[in-house]
């Protein structure tokens, strides 16, 4: 039947000027605005529709000035029966497909169907009626706007189990003042031009779409809206297929709710316009991705504009970001809170890794589990950005991030922080601040987390405002590399050092826990304050600086990071296994930057094994290797290697006691060796002669001498 003042005229007119003027094609009218986000006020047309609508006409375009509407008549059955249409006419490509009778009573697009093609597909037209849509096979293709869910109360469904639909040109609106929902289980969907927009509230205030997709695959080179305007509500549930986009998407705009709930799948996403979870004001949009892979090459901005982006992550979801990742941004507010499954931050490494860039943005990572990785040559993690701009990382359970260099308070006035919490490991290139402006606050907390160093570093951690470890300590993982730490290190925690390699501690560390050194060396260059040290067997304490507590060496000390004295102000307790290590140039001089030295300011007990490194003048002489001011338990300290210019043409002797430990170096006396020699040659020849008075003949071994 052919319907005139019905509400779909304006636009199925507006549809038909868009498919006939070029300079509507574009989406854009003359006025320079974009129709397709016109909806945003709820409006159907632009402010100037009808300067559009005259210059078409005035161009001389044809087109007619209303389009046939067909409403199904009733019951389950193919499209292609005239029967079922009012009218008894099948609509085709000059008409529009209605059906407000129901969800039970399905228009069917079977495999022994012809194509078939409209200008709109339509379901819940009326206040309070529902409708369906089957495709099982064939292509169905619309050439205006696809829309479920029309008016207040309604309940439009389309079902995709095989074949392919085309929206090209027009919209994909799932919700105007009702629930629009399209289910995908099977086929392709191929979408352009205007949006692709699941709960649209711009048309009263109250509209619901969703996706259900369990197989399939959906291409759209449009925007996708999964949620727009206060009172839209979009819901996207992936669980298999895929999800191909080559423009923006977003998760919640504009004052929307949008939820993206991806238990499998696949989204790709090319470089055209960002993923964006939450934009603009007010906009609440949620990713929950729990397995199944997302690859973008385009931006992923979680809380954009004074909006709230949450990206839940868990299960074996994988993420792969090759471009911008912000979390908060532009005074927008993001988290992402992951307890499994991978994150890999790739592409150029001039497009960063931002936890809130922007004036008064915030970002929040809380990983209790799960990998996140940025590791390409060059990368930087920057942890807030700009002036009041907030970035938060906390790291627990069993998370691990793999990252570049990390800038805590990267610029401005701004506030950066990360927490490294029970069993959270955090490796890096570097670590340091990276702002200088007034305000700006970099914080590292430890309270049982580790962090690792992924290459050779002297400057392996720096520049920070405050480095804390908490009661639950630090973990330094040198991992077989040489860093350095010059940030000063507080709190009551304790410091543990694993992996190979050497940490050299510059600062005036105040931390009041235990040291322990269980894996390659500590260098203390710097100070610790008043904790204990332990040194496990196989690891090395080492340094020029100042150790505030107890001493107990299982392994090997060695005081200096060439040649230097090591100062420990209370006790020394050396085990049998201690290996001390000493590097000595010239007698008689105490340390002074020539000879090691181990100053103790407490007691000490001796025993191990003293491995001695001669220089260019070493040689005899009295060393002083230790000074003790307390009392001395003499276990006995044994002579091991000798390398260097120390070797055996001297004699050792360990001497201890009076506060002293030393080395004597002496040689053998020339007046001991000759006395021997001649005491020999006299023995012999007194054999000569005894065997020649009695034979006559010289002694066989006199004869083998000369």
């Amino acid at each position: 039947m052919f319907e005139q003042n019905n509400p779909n005229t304006a636009k199925t007119m507006k549809t038909q000027i868009l498919a006939k003027c070029p300079d509507c094609r574009s989406g854009v009218d003359r006025t320079g605005e974009a129709i397709h986000r016109v909806s945003v006020t709820g409006r159907r047309f632009s402010r100037s529709s009808g300067i559009l609508l005259a210059a078409c006409l005035a161009a001389g375009l044809a087109f007619p000035l209303h389009a046939a509407h067909y409403s199904w008549l009733g019951g389950t059955g193919t499209y292609n029966n005239p029967a079922n249409w009012s009218g008894g006419v099948v609509p085709g490509p000059g008409d529009t497909a209605r059906n407000d009778m129901g969800t039970n009573q399905v228009v069917l697009i079977n495999a022994d169907d012809p194509d078939w093609t409209v200008i709109d597909f339509l379901a819940g037209t009326g206040v309070g009626t529902s409708g369906a849509f089957t495709q099982n096979a064939r292509v169905a293709s619309s050439t205006g706007w696809f829309r479920m869910g029309v008016e207040t109360g309604s309940l439009g469904i389309y079902t995709l189990n095989g074949g392919t639909l085309n929206v090209l040109g027009g919209r994909i609106n799932l919700g105007e003042k009702g629930t629009g929902i399209l289910n995908i289980n099977g086929g392709l969907i191929n979408k352009s031009g205007d949006i692709f927009v699941l709960g649209d509230g711009g048309w009263s205030g109250s509209a619901t779409g969703i996706v259900n997709q369990t197989a399939g695959e959906i291409r759209t080179s449009s925007e996708l809206w999964v949620g727009q305007v206060a009172g839209g509500v979009g819901q996207y549930n992936l669980s298999g297929g895929q999800l191909n986009s080559s423009n923006w998407l977003y998760i919640a705009r504009a004052k929307s709710v949008g939820t993206f709930n991806m238990t499998g799948g696949a989204i790709n996403k090319t470089a055209a316009g960002p993923f964006v979870i939450g934009e603009n004001t007010g906009a609440r949009g949620t990713l929950n991705h729990s397995a199944g892979t997302i690859t973008s090459d385009a931006d992923l901005w979680i809380g954009q504009f004074q909006s709230f982006g949450t990206n839940n992550v868990s299960g074996t979801a994988v993420q792969n970001i090759n471009s911008w990742l912000v979390v908060g941004r532009a005074g927008g507010t993001g988290q992402v809170n992951m307890v499994s499954g991978t994150i890999n931050k790739g592409g150029p490494v001039d497009r960063h890794f931002i936890l809130a860039a922007g004036a008064n943005s915030m970002g929040i990572i809380n990983q209790s589990g799960g990998v996140i990785n940025d590791t390409a040559a060059g990368s930087e993690v920057w942890i807030g950005e700009g002036d009041g701009a907030m970035g938060i990382w906390n790291l627990s359970g069993n998370a691990t991030a793999n990252l570049g260099v990390v800038m805590i308070s990267y610029s401005g006035a701004s506030i950066g922080q990360v927490s490294l919490l029970s069993g959270g490991v955090m490796a890096a290139m570097e670590v340091r601040k990276g702002s200088t402006a007034p305000g700006s606050t970099g914080t590292l907390i430890f309270d049982g987390g580790t962090l690792r160093a992924r290459a050779s570093n002297p400057n392996f951690l720096y520049g920070l405002d405050t480095a804390t470890i908490q009661s639950g300590g630090a973990t330094i993982d040198s991992q077989g590399f040489d860093i350095g730490i010059a940030q000063a290190l507080g709190g009551n925690g304790g410091l543990t050092k694993i992996g190979p390699g050497t940490l050299t501690l510059t600062a005036v560390n105040t931390f009041s826990g235990p040291t322990a050194v269980n894996q390659g060396t500590l260098a203390v260059n710097g100070s610790l304050a008043g904790g204990s040290v332990t040194v496990a067997g196989g690891a090395t304490l080492a340094g020029t600086g100042i150790v505030g507590g107890p001493v107990t060496v299982n392994g090997a000390i060695t005081p200096g990071t060439s040649v230097g004295t090591l100062t420990l102000q209370s006790d020394l307790n050396l085990a049998s296994s201690a290996q001390l290590t000493f590097e000595l140039d010239q007698a008689g001089i105490v340390g002074s930057g020539v000879n090691d030295l181990i100053s103790v300011g407490g007691n000490l007990v001796l025993d191990g094994t003293l491995n001695i490194v001669g220089l260019a003048n070493f040689g005899v002489g009295t060393y002083r290797l230790i000074n003790y001011a307390g009392t001395l338990t003499d276990n006995g300290l044994v002579l091991g290697t000798l390398s260097g210019n120390a070797n055996n043409t001297f004699l050792y002797q360990i001497q201890a006691g009076g506060g002293e430990v030393n080395l004597v170096v002496a040689v053998p006396e020339p007046t001991t060796l000759s006395l021997a020699f001649l005491g020999a040659l006299g023995g012999l020849a007194a054999r000569f002669r005894r065997h020649r008075a009695r034979t006559g003949r010289l002694d066989p071994a006199v004869q083998t001498l000369k």
